[in-house]
């Protein structure tokens, strides 16, 4: 319809040395923050949100396959987590 998306691209290096090695795209789904909060223009979402939801998720699967343990101690992640934080979350 001739109209462009924008997105800012975070990302969540799971080793030392600041290169993707093993990535894990995550992309935003609709996030209604743009709407209901319009001094907020990521909306509600982001990656830092995607990471606590992540850790306090109930699922020990979702947990291991970012930190690559069990543990949050130690906090190794095993992927590189890049978040697509789309402009207009209800695009």
């Amino acid at each position: 319809m001739g109209k462009f998306g924008k997105a800012t691209i975070l990302v969540n290096y799971g080793n030392t040395v600041d290169q993707i090695r093993k990535p894990l795209i995550m992309v935003e789904g609709l996030d209604m923050g743009a709407v209901t909060n319009p001094e907020e223009p990521y909306g509600n979402s982001d990656l830092s949100n995607f990471s606590t939801s992540a850790f306090n998720s109930s699922s020990q699967d979702l947990r291991d396959l970012i930190t690559g343990s069990a543990s949050l101690i130690d906090n190794d992640q095993e992927y590189d987590i890049i978040y697509v934080n789309l402009s207009n979350g209800t695009d």
